[in-house]
C-alpha cells in the first residue's frame, strides 16, 4: 500500500513539475512572442506606412518595418509600406497620420513642428548632443523610456498621434564659401531651417527654407550660398556636384521618425502594442547599423576626394554651441512640453558631462 501511495505521489510531482515548465516556456499573452508562435490565418488590420525618407530609408527602415510588424504579430496586422510622395507629400504625412487616413507615417520630425512643436526638439536641434549614441539614448530609453511617454502624454497623443520612435543621422553645413570662423558666416544665405536657422543668423547669416532635392538647383544658380545635410544626403542628392566646401564636425544630428494614429493604437490590445513598439525599435537600430557603414562611412570617403574638407577648430565649436544654446532655450518656449524637454536635455548633458 505504502508502495502504491509513493508511486502516486511520485506521478503527481512529475505532473506537476512537467505544468510548471510548459507554463514557463510559453509566451506572454501580452508579448509579441505569443503573437508570433500563435499566427492566424486572416489578418485583423490592413495599414499603410507613408514614409517621407530617401529610397535607403525605405527600403532598409520602413519597407523592413512593414513585414516585421506582420511577423511579430503572427499575421494579425499586414502593413504596406509607401515610397516617398506615394500618397501624401513629406509635410502632410503627420496630418494623413493624425487623420486615420494612414495608420502610420513617418517623416522628419521638423516636417510637423507647426503642428506639434516638440517637432523642433525630435527633429533635432543644433549640438544638443555629442554623438549619435547619445541622442538615441535620450529619446528611447533614458531613464526608463521618461522622454517618448512624456511627449506622446503631452505632445502627440492630445493631436491624435502616438509617437513609435526615432533614429538619427549627421547633420553637416556645404556651402560655396571658404571660412575658417562662425563670424564668416555673415552674409551668407544658406538652406538652414528652425534652431539651426536661428543659430546661423546669430553670426549674420540669413536663412531659406528648401526641401533637400531642390538644394542642388538652388546652389548651382546661386540662389543659396549653402546648406546643410546628411554627409549620404549630401552625396545621393548631388550637392557634392555643386559645391565646393563641407564642413566638420556635424552642427548635430536630425531624425526619422515613425508615428501611428493614437485613436488605433490605444485600442490594440497590450500583446498587438508591443510587437508594434519592438518592430518600430528593431528595425529602426537595424537602419542605424546600415547607414553607419554602407551610407555614411563611404560618403565621408567620397567627400574627401571630391571636395575641400574645412574642419573647424574648437575654439569655433564652442561659439557655435554657445549660440546653439541659445536657440535650444528660444525653442524651449514655443509649448510647456517643449520647455519640459528643454530641461530634461540640459539634465541629460550635465549628466553625461558635455554640458556644464
Amino acid at each position: 500500500m505504502k508502495k502504491i501511495i509513493l508511486m502516486m505521489v511520485i506521478m503527481l510531482l512529475i505532473t506537476f513539475f512537467a505544468q510548471i515548465r510548459v507554463f514557463a516556456a510559453a509566451p506572454n499573452e501580452n508579448t509579441w512572442q505569443y503573437l508570433a508562435s500563435n499566427p492566424v490565418g486572416k489578418a485583423t488590420y490592413h495599414w499603410r506606412l507613408q514614409s517621407s525618407g530617401s529610397s535607403d530609408t525605405y527600403e532598409i527602415w520602413h519597407k523592413a518595418f512593414a513585414e516585421d510588424l506582420s511577423k511579430k504579430t503572427g499575421g494579425r496586422i499586414v502593413c504596406t509600406a509607401y515610397k516617398t510622395g506615394a500618397l501624401f507629400a513629406p509635410t502632410k504625412i503627420i496630418h494623413a497620420v493624425q487623420s486615420g487616413a494612414i495608420e502610420i507615417g513617418a517623416d522628419a520630425s521638423v516636417y510637423h513642428s507647426g503642428l506639434i512643436p516638440i517637432g523642433n526638439f525630435v527633429g533635432g536641434i543644433p549640438f544638443a548632443f555629442d554623438s549619435l549614441e547619445q541622442y538615441h539614448e535620450f529619446w528611447w530609453d533614458w531613464r526608463d523610456k521618461l522622454i517618448p511617454a512624456l511627449i506622446n502624454r503631452e505632445a502627440y497623443n492630445p493631436k491624435n498621434v502616438q509617437f513609435l520612435g526615432t533614429i538619427s543621422t549627421d547633420y553637416c553645413m556645404f556651402g560655396n564659401f571658404n571660412i575658417a570662423s562662425a563670424n564668416g558666416l555673415k552674409g551668407k544665405k544658406l538652406a538652414f531651417w528652425g534652431s539651426w536657422a536661428d543659430m546661423v543668423m546669430q553670426f549674420g547669416a540669413t536663412s531659406v527654407s528648401i526641401p533637400g532635392p531642390e538644394r542642388y538647383e538652388a546652389l548651382q544658380r546661386g540662389t543659396i550660398d549653402g546648406g546643410m545635410f546628411p554627409a549620404f544626403a549630401f552625396v545621393q542628392y548631388k550637392a557634392i556636384e555643386v559645391s565646393k566646401f563641407f564642413y566638420s564636425p556635424p552642427f548635430g544630428y536630425i531624425n526619422t521618425g515613425v508615428y501611428m494614429n493614437y485613436s488605433i493604437w490605444k485600442n490594440l490590445s497590450p500583446a498587438l502594442q508591443d510587437a508594434v513598439y519592438w518592430a518600430s525599435r528593431e528595425t529602426a537600430f537595424t537602419w542605424f547599423k546600415y547607414w553607419k557603414v554602407k551610407l555614411h562611412e563611404p560618403a565621408l570617403k567620397e567627400i574627401a576626394q571630391r571636395v575641400t574638407v574645412v574642419t573647424f577648430p574648437d575654439s569655433e565649436v564652442q561659439k557655435f554651441r554657445k549660440a546653439a544654446k541659445n536657440s535650444w532655450e528660444k525653442y524651449a518656449g514655443k509649448s510647456e512640453d517643449c520647455k519640459k524637454v528643454y530641461n530634461l536635455l540640459l539634465e541629460y548633458g550635465k549628466e553625461k558631462g558635455y554640458l556644464e
